[in-house]
């Protein structure tokens, strides 16, 4: 039965061997006679953005769509063809030393401030009215939760109420606009002679979490409140600011004026500071065991597949503009006159290389061009992974998206020369879409450059040149996939179907 099995189980990897060996001899005889046409030769590199703990990720990919870069490059070879490809994932030379739970984002690396005490922490927050018809209302403010609190007072000056005789104040959950918590003060002529109204509250608000504090001032038309700055960042920040200037969460301009009234929350941890600090030194020598391990790890995966690219930064999310800039100065400098073409994608995208190839010779004319999927109008996050930190407009210039794009020669002169004078935004997408905005190239718009998970119905999948957001399983299945229809496509141009 064993032998049977076994017997089985090769005749099976012999089929797909085959497969693949008659596909790409067929793909691979088209592109030579393009090449023959064009007398173009081509260098291209991909550059496959990687964080350093991904190791599964980068394994699924070199057992699945490297393979095909590595057949055709012996191929392009053997047949003395001016095609060369190359592949490189590229990571950050450093992690970050400070454990997750003690950093102010997961997607950075800056340490969280200390707490000097426990309890009777006070947050004031500065709310200004403005008595001017040209100004929107100021609805609230966003402030994002460090540390786990419990917040026992709310503390508004007289003023205010007398002001706008009922304040209203709402506390929601900023990404889904749920109502946490809710009261309302109505003016009260006992209480004139008061400078503070205090509201005793049980307010439990947890760490990680991102909260919208609301001020309903519907009576008073033409008045425009606004959030000035706190120093007590050790547990909460208030998010986005302008030159100092804070605004509410959606982003409208803050105004200033010379009446101000207070808003003062007092709250406390909801454990103490000194098994916090036992925590935060317990995580600090578990994460830095981690990380030397990591290290090691690193250090034989580059050894043993000479793929890896360490650029000279903290490998974490927020770095990861800086990073590709940092690639490119680092392509420029030891390659400048070789490569044609750069190709960036993510370490869970499967690509389509031979399709790629064919889709860079139809158009080996091209200079100063963008090959992509691009998208248009897109509006900035104001919260979570993609909260967009500098870039003051509500909306981006287009941006070709990160699953895979081309760019020519003369954009990644340009791009080197320059990675220390551009300015790393959010994202690296995005920050391509306002660097490249600066110099307007050409774009040639494919939307087999896959965006994301949502089908569209102008697109065959089985002619994608990029599939995002795969895990390593997905990616093995992917492959499979694009091996076993080989025979279903007799001009060899398409590749694999997508299943959702």
């Amino acid at each position: 039965m064993i032998i049977k099995s076994l017997f089985i189980f090769n005749i099976l990897i012999i089929i797909i061997v085959e497969k693949f060996i008659s596909y790409f001899i067929i793909i691979i005889s088209n592109d030579d006679q393009l090449l023959s046409r064009t007398g173009h030769s081509l260098h291209l590199e991909i550059a496959i953005l990687s964080a350093r703990e991904n190791f599964e990720k980068r394994h699924a990919i070199r057992q699945t769509w490297l393979q095909n870069v590595k057949f055709l490059n012996e191929h392009f070879k053997s047949n003395q063809i001016s095609i060369q490809i190359d592949a490189h994932f590229i990571l950050g030379s450093r992690s970050c030393h400070i454990h997750p739970l003690n950093r102010k984002t997961l997607y950075g690396c800056t340490e969280l401030s200390e707490c000097n005490s426990l309890s009777n922490k006070s947050w004031l927050f500065e709310i200004t009215y403005r008595s001017k018809n040209r100004y929107r209302l100021f609805k609230g403010f966003s402030i994002k939760i460090y540390r786990q609190i419990l917040v026992n007072l709310i503390v508004i000056r007289q003023s205010l109420i007398h002001r706008l005789n009922i304040v209203n104040v709402r506390i929601l959950n900023a990404l889904t606009k749920e109502k946490l918590f809710e009261f309302e003060i109505k003016q009260n002529e006992n209480l004139e002679d008061q400078d503070f109204h205090n509201e005793n509250v049980n307010i439990q608000l947890d760490a990680g979490s991102i909260l919208i504090f609301m001020i309903d001032h519907n009576n008073v038309s033409d008045a425009t409140f606004g959030p000035l700055s706190t120093d007590n960042d050790c547990a909460m920040e208030i998010l986005r600011s302008y030159d100092g200037h804070m605004n509410d969460y959606e982003s409208e301009s803050f105004n200033r004026n010379q009446h101000r009234f207070a808003l003062n929350f007092e709250w406390q941890f909801v454990s103490n500071i000194e098994s916090n600090n036992n925590n935060n030194n317990n995580n600090s020598y578990v994460w830095h065991q981690k990380m030397a391990d990591l290290d090691f790890r690193l250090s034989n995966e580059s050894k043993t597949f000479d793929d890896i690219l360490f650029v000279d930064l903290i490998d974490v999310y927020r770095n990861l503009s800086e990073k590709l800039l940092k690639f490119f100065h680092h392509l420029f400098n030891d390659n400048p006159l070789n490569i044609t073409h750069v190709l960036k994608t993510d370490d869970d995208c499967y690509l389509n290389v031979a399709e790629i190839v064919r889709l860079i010779m139809e158009n080996s004319d091209s200079k100063c061009t963008w090959f992509g999927n691009f998208r248009k109008q897109w509006p900035i996050n104001y919260y979570g992974k993609w909260m967009e930190n500098d870039w003051t407009s509500p909306w981006y210039p287009w941006f070709a998206c990160g699953s895979g794009y081309i760019i020519t020669n003369d954009l990644i002169e340009w791009l080197a020369m320059n990675f220390d004078r551009l300015y790393a935004y959010q994202g690296e997408d995005v920050s391509m879409g306002i660097w490249m905005a600066a110099i307007n190239p050409i774009k040639i718009e494919d939307n087999r450059w896959i965006c994301g998970t949502e089908i569209e119905t102008n697109v065959d999948w089985k002619q994608a040149l990029s599939v995002p957001q795969l895990d390593p399983e997905m990616m093995q299945q992917i492959h499979q996939m694009f091996l076993s229809i080989v025979d279903t496509f007799p001009n060899g141009f398409k590749t694999f179907p997508f299943i959702r």
